[in-house]
This record gives C-alpha cells, structure tokens and sequence, in this order.
C-alpha cells in the first residue's frame, strides 16, 4: 500500500509539474515568436512608408519579368532582403523597390494576390516564406514583403532550447519528487503501521478473554447435569473476562470517538479547581489500598471553558495511572496553577520512564511495564491525549531519575474545541 501510495504521489505530483513547465515553455514560445513577429512588421512598417527608389514607369507590366538569377526562390532570399510594390486593387504591379536584388514578378504578383486576399494588414504567407504588411493609398496599395527565415530560425532555437530545458527540468523535478515522496509519506507509513499495531494489539487482548469464555463453556457443557452452584467458578470466570471484553471495546470506541475528525465537545465555564478536589476524593480509597498519599497544590478559583466530561475522563487517567505506576507508600502530586491565558495540571509520581519507553506513552495499547499494568491495557493515555487535542490543549509528559515522572495537561481559558 505504502508503495503505491508513493508512486501515486509521484505520478500526481509529475503531472502537476509537468504541465506547468510545459505551459511555461510554450507561454516562452509563444511570446518569442509574437515579439519577432511586432519587430518585423514594425521594420516593414518603416519600409512602406519609406519614398520608392526605383518605379517601372508607373504602368503595369506583370507579364514582363525582370531579370533574375535561375532557380531563385523567395525563401532562400537573405535576411536583409525587403521587397516593396506598389499595386492597384487588380493585384498589377505598378511599381516596385527591389533592394540588393532582382527579383521574379511573376512570384511578386502570386504573393501580392495572397496578400490583398488576407484581411489582416500584416502576416505570414506560408507558402512563398515571406512576412508581408500592406498599406492603402491613393490609387493603390503598398505591399512591403521580407523573408520569414529569421522568425522562423528564432522559434525553431527557442523551442529547443525550451524542449532540451524541459526534459532537465522535469528530470530533476523527478529527483526532488523521488526524495521528497519519502518524508511526505512518512506520516502515513507511521499512521498504518500503528492501525497494524493497534488490530493486532487488539487482537490479542480480545483473543485471551474470548478463549477463557469458549473454554469455560465447554466445561458447562461437559457437566450439564451438574448444578448452577457446582460449576459457579466457571461461571464468574465467563463473567469476568466478559467484562473486561466490555471494558476494552467501550474505551476502543471512546478512543475512536476523541479521534474523530468531526468531533465537537460542548464547552462551558468550569471550575477546574473544585472538579480536580472532587476527583482525587473519589481515588483516594484506590490509593489508600497501596498505601499512596497525595499532595494537592490546586489553587482556588480556576475557571477555564471546557467540557467536564472530558476533562475528568484525562484526570481519571492520569491520577490512575499515576497509582498504578507507583510504589507502595510513595506519594502523588498534583497542582493545578493558572495565569491569564491558560490552566495547567501537573501530575507527578516517583517512577521513573526511560526516553526510549517515553517516546511511545501515547500510543494506543503501549504499557511501558506490562507486569506493573494490572488490568490496564495500554488506552488510558491514548485517550486522554485525543481529548486534550479535542479540547483545544495539549498533554505531555516528562520523566527523571531525580523527579520522577509528570504528566502535564495545558489548556486556554477562553477555546473553542477542535472540530
């Protein structure tokens, strides 16, 4: 999947490349030609209107062709070369003004036909290689011809300079592409490789209560005369590990839920600090059992805009795992300060996470001491750091030797959740 995802991006991204260097190159074309073709009318545009150096006795004579070298042909003529004639509204040459050349009326009178019959004043007659402008006067028209050579030699330099230009520019576009398809898809190589993690993860904790539950029920059935109370271990056993399949699907939902993209939590002003007391009251019997103690810092008064509901599932957690992770006797710290843009609650315990472990205490199903995890299995985190994106904070977490471990949840007084 990853692979064809990076040949899409590629091929996606060429494309896009791709037609815009093209509709540079042709724009540059395009331009090149229509600015070598204003030159030459302009430069023929001064020719007519230039006095004639020579006339043929103002009478029409196309018939009579004036000398000229043997199979000389209009394209071929240098650069240099204009030719201006004056004609009357029947295409007879009336006059003419050969520079530095001879040239074949019988060809003058075929381009000045082709000229007259064109409505543009100024243009290119494809057949004989000339540019021709022509110009209405008093009795006739002046018809200034030059050979197209020049323009046509420019455009043809121009567009394989832009064609040799294209194929190394797309060529190292490809390159760049190629490098750079690997860091775009980095994100999404990490996103499926951890949907594979959390199926699988899923897998083998749904997998363990489901095999207790089939084995269960294969004794029952074994003694199916025996009594309800005779096989009652094997019934709260079923029980058991039913709840805990419970437990675990309602908090993979919870967790689908917080990471949706269109999730909206209400919010409304909340007291931050009168929730907080509230909810260490209620865990304190859990911590009482390892004989844990806490030590509050929670200063009175801080009203943030939040969903409660949210708010106390990430402080369950974190309190939770906090228990969980301690040892029997130590202490727990929590502190709930505030100024005036944001609250911050930190929660603090004596266990100490390695860099390596703490890299990942947001993943889901990620237990960084499985043997210490009783019941957990790895979401506790996950969740309660979707919801704090979902609020419009953040959760983050940092551990020492010396300090041990604290959590800290940071959220803006005045937010609006993300949706």
């Amino acid at each position: 999947m990853i692979k064809n995802l990076k040949k899409q991006f590629i091929l996606i991204t060429m494309t896009i490349v791709g037609i815009i260097i093209i509709s540079i190159f042709v724009a540059i074309c395009i331009l090149t030609y229509s600015s070598q073709m204003e030159h030459t009318v302009d430069f023929l545009e001064q020719e007519a209107s230039s006095p004639f150096n020579q006339l043929d006795n103002g009478l029409p004579n196309a018939n009579k062709p004036q000398p000229m070298p043997p199979d000389k042909d209009f394209s071929f003529l240098p650069k240099i070369y204009t030719i201006k004639i004056f004609v009357d509204n029947y295409s007879n040459i009336l006059g003419s003004d050969l520079k530095n050349e001879s040239i074949d009326a019988t060809q003058i009178e075929e381009a000045a036909k082709i000229a007259l019959s064109k409505e543009k004043e100024s243009g290119k007659i494809k057949s004989k290689g000339l540019i021709y402008l022509k110009k209405a006067t008093q009795g006739g028209t002046i018809i200034v011809f030059t050979p197209s050579d020049s323009v046509d030699n420019a455009l043809y330099d121009t567009v394989l300079i832009c064609v040799i230009l294209c194929m190394f520019s797309l060529l190292i576009f490809f390159i760049l592409i190629e490098r750079l398809s690997s860091y775009v898809i980095k994100p999404v190589k990490k996103s499926w490789e951890l949907q594979k993690q959390f199926v699988a993860d899923a897998s083998h904790d749904l997998k363990t209560p489901i095999t207790v539950i089939l084995a269960n029920s294969d004794i029952l059935l074994s003694h199916k005369n025996d009594s309800i109370e005779s096989q009652e271990k094997w019934i709260k056993s079923t029980e058991e590990e039913a709840l805990k399949m419970k437990s675990l699907v309602g908090q993979m939902l919870d967790l689908a839920k917080a990471e949706a993209p269109s999730v909206n939590l209400p919010l409304e002003k909340e007291s931050l600090s009168a929730l907080t007391e509230a909810e260490i009251l209620q865990l304190e019997p859990f911590a009482f059992e390892k004989q844990i103690t806490f030590d509050t810092s929670i200063k009175e008064n801080v009203i943030v805009n939040t969903n409660k509901d949210a708010y106390l599932r990430i402080l369950q957690s974190l309190i939770d795992n906090a228990i969980k992770f301690s040892n029997q006797g130590s202490t727990i710290k929590v502190s709930l300060q505030d100024d005036k843009q944001r609250a911050v609650l930190l929660v603090n315990n004596q266990c100490y996470i390695s860099e390596e472990k703490i890299k990942h205490i947001f993943e889901r199903f990620y237990r960084a001491d499985k043997s210490r995890a009783e019941g957990g299995n790895g979401l506790g985190l996950a969740i309660a750091k979707s919801l704090a994106i979902a609020l419009g904070g953040d959760l983050g977490v940092k551990s020492s030797v010396e300090d041990g471990t604290t959590f800290a949840l940071i959220l803006k007084k005045k937010q609006k959740a993300v949706c």
